[in-house]
């Protein structure tokens, strides 16, 4: 299933060590899986920050970040490979366990939008109205990618001028409703119960004033009644006056973790 994959696929078993490169990322990396130390994963790899100069560090990996237990969503990195012009890549990903809670290791789905970034350089000059709008259209691709079933986790964006909420298929999952129409907003906030309402719509208002971002564990109640608990997590993103104009992030369902505590 990963060799069909658009998007470059890497993943780690409970040891750290990459068991797992499927045939886009090799093209992307310009390499197959070496076996090397860690610590040599960015410059054997070619991983680089935005500022195209900078090797990343161990930590800043993304599939150490989730191995760690960091659940990556859209973390933005350059891959410069040998012959290759630079590659923007956004990652997504997250540690996998067994039904036990034991780490099996962590998988990272990555999306290249160097067109994207292209298309956005392109359009600083056009009307705020166009730019917007094809900006979105390009955007709500990758919240429709495979990531969210690979890993478990449903990507969610919300569009603070129209009121439009996107999501991945997961999160129709969790709500147990079929795939296609998401209800309205203020009925999507009925599904947190037992006063997690009142805690995330506080987050978000806080996020929205302040750029600050929210991760919170959450009582949630789907539509077949079930009760179940929601790691959610949520930043905003800002325009050039500052004003915040989406909300983005993930859910995950972590009632059978929280069971088992």
């Amino acid at each position: 299933m990963t060799e069909n994959q658009n998007a470059g696929i890497v993943a780690c078993n409970d040891k750290g060590e990459i068991v797992l490169f499927n045939k886009t990322a090799k093209e992307w990396h310009g390499v197959d899986i070496l076996k090397i130390p860690q610590e040599k994963w960015a410059k054997n790899y070619g991983l680089y920050k935005s500022d195209y100069k900078t090797l990343l560090k161990k930590k800043e990996i993304p599939l150490m970040q989730a191995f760690n237990g960091k659940i990556l969503t859209n973390e933005e990195i350059v891959i410069k490979s040998v012959d290759q012009e630079p590659r923007i890549v956004l990652c997504n990903g997250a540690s996998f366990h067994d039904n036990k809670g034991k780490k099996l290791g962590a998988v990272v789905v990555m999306n290249d939008i160097t067109h994207q970034k292209l298309i956005e350089k392109n359009l600083r000059d056009s009307k705020d109205e166009i730019k917007k709008a094809l900006i979105a259209a390009e955007r709500s691709k990758f919240l429709l990618n495979e990531s969210g079933r690979i890993t478990r986790v449903g990507a969610w964006e919300l569009d603070l001028i129209t009121e439009n909420v996107s999501w991945s298929d997961q999160i129709f999952k969790i709500h147990g409703l079929p795939i296609g129409t998401i209800p309205p907003l203020d009925k999507l906030m009925k599904y947190y119960v037992n006063g997690s309402e009142e805690i995330l719509q506080q987050a978000i208002d806080i996020c929205i004033a302040e750029n600050k971002s929210f991760n919170l564990e959450l009582n949630f109640k789907n539509e077949q009644n079930e009760l179940l608990w929601l790691n959610v997590i949520g930043y905003s993103e800002v325009n050039s006056n500052g004003e915040t104009i989406f909300l983005r992030g993930v859910l995950q369902d972590i009632t059978e973790k929280n069971k088992q505590r």
